[in-house]
């Protein structure tokens, strides 16, 4: 494994294993992303070499009902300018939407905290595929507490969506 591949894969694994499990008070105390923890063994993480849409292709033909979640994660000198990645997921959510999956970009370029707080990665690009009724049935239980209490409107309109 390159050094670059190695550096990617250590701040990614720092950021789904601690970063998103940092309690916030802004979240109702609960962590960043409170099933990260409990769904960890089924994260699947992939490091991309080709193009957004290349790899979007291919999790199409690869995608089942039975995955849980993918990090498909590129490097900073490696990821497409924010722009371009997000038209290309823009396209390819119909078509994963069919095969019961969300898809969900995070690009440094593309800085948008939730309820006050940056929760992205920040260190490359990932696009993350998540089993959307799994993805769902977990909100459907954070809104029975005040995790989303201080999210902004459009945040949680993008929820519904």
């Amino acid at each position: 494994m390159s050094h670059e591949n190695q550096e990617l894969e250590n701040n990614l694994k720092h950021y789904i294993d601690h970063t998103l499990n940092i309690r916030k008070t802004e979240f109702d105390n609960q962590r960043v992303c409170p099933y990260a923890q409990k769904f960890r063994d089924s994260i699947k993480i992939k490091f991309a070499k080709n193009t957004p849409y290349e790899v979007l292709s291919w999790t199409v033909r690869n995608w089942s009902d039975m995955d849980v979640c993918w990090v498909l994660a590129w490097s900073e000198e490696n990821m497409p300018n924010a722009v371009i990645a997000e038209k290309t997921c823009d396209g390819f959510v119909p078509i994963l939407e069919k095969s019961g999956a969300t898809v969900l970009l995070d690009h440094p370029d593309l800085i948008e905290p939730v309820g006050g707080v940056y929760t992205g990665f920040g260190k490359g690009m990932l696009i993350i595929i998540q089993n959307t009724e799994i993805l769902n049935r977990m909100r459907k239980q954070l809104l029975k507490t005040n995790y989303y209490k201080n999210w902004s409107d459009d945040d949680k309109r993008e929820l519904c969506e």
